[in-house]
């Protein structure tokens, strides 16, 4: 297999290789053999124009660009490759994706962590990034949403992914305003009946160090009220030794 031989070889020799035989730049096949680590240094590389660097990154990450172009088969069909890029990779890739809501929707939580993270992105386009994956997750729950589509799947899966993000950025989304019902009184997504029920204990632990008292305090009456006093969470709360103490 052509990856066998390319994984052997150092930055340096990738890049001479390269230089030596230009046409692999066009090649789909061989920008998908060599490592992240090796097309971050053909990226680097000072032997290759930025048209030339353009071609083997965007022969990389041909099968997403196609899905997500216009008519192409959409994110969802490429859910695996986006989800496997890695935290390099999201750096060379077309950055006009991560304004996508599409694509966006399939992103893992610890790829959005890796770009606040990172240097290589601004300031704009990391807060862009964050409206972005908030819409995402809101159009299923919010009824102002201009993307409002409350279907059983779609709750699901904002249900699930919201579920799976780090404490400062839940506490950030728990505190965004949603409507139930066009028209209603807008209401901190945190009460919002959906979501109640997937706070676990690991995931309140998290967001305490995030939360300010009367947050807390607003969350732990919300939980009380409306889960059952059988449900593990209520459970938590309500043991002194626990969330009794570690959630008040």
């Amino acid at each position: 297999m052509l990856n066998d031989p390319l994984a052997k070889l150092s930055d340096k020799q990738i890049e001479v290789l390269v230089a030596s035989n230009r046409e692999l730049l066009e090649s789909q096949n061989f920008a998908n053999s060599i490592s992240v680590k090796q097309l971050e240094a053909l990226n680097k590389s000072d032997q290759f124009s930025e048209s030339e660097k353009g071609a083997i990154k965007s022969n990389r990450f041909k099968v997403i660009d196609t899905a997500l172009a216009p008519g192409g088969a959409g994110a969802s069909s490429v859910s695996d490759n986006i989800k496997a890029l890695s935290d390099k990779e999201l750096e060379m890739i077309n950055p006009g994706h991560l304004t996508n809501p599409d694509f966006v929707s399939q992103m893992r939580g610890p790829q959005f962590e890796a770009i606040a993270k990172s240097d290589k992105f601004t300031s704009s386009q990391k807060k862009t990034l964050r409206d972005v994956r908030k819409e995402s997750l809101l159009q299923a729950l919010d009824a102002s949403s201009p993307s409002y589509a409350p279907t059983p799947a779609n709750i699901r899966d904002a249900l699930q992914k919201i579920s799976k993000m780090g404490g400062k950025d839940f506490v950030e989304l728990m505190r965004q305003n949603i409507t139930l019902a066009p028209g209603t009184t807008p209401i901190p997504l945190l009460t919002h009946p959906a979501v109640l029920p997937i706070l676990k204990p690991n995931m309140l632990k998290k967001m305490a160090v995030e939360m300010n008292d009367a947050d807390i305090t607003t969350l732990r009456n919300n939980l009380l009220a409306a889960l059952p006093t059988t449900h593990k969470t209520v459970i938590w709360l309500n043991n002194p030794t626990t969330g009794g103490s570690e959630f008040a």
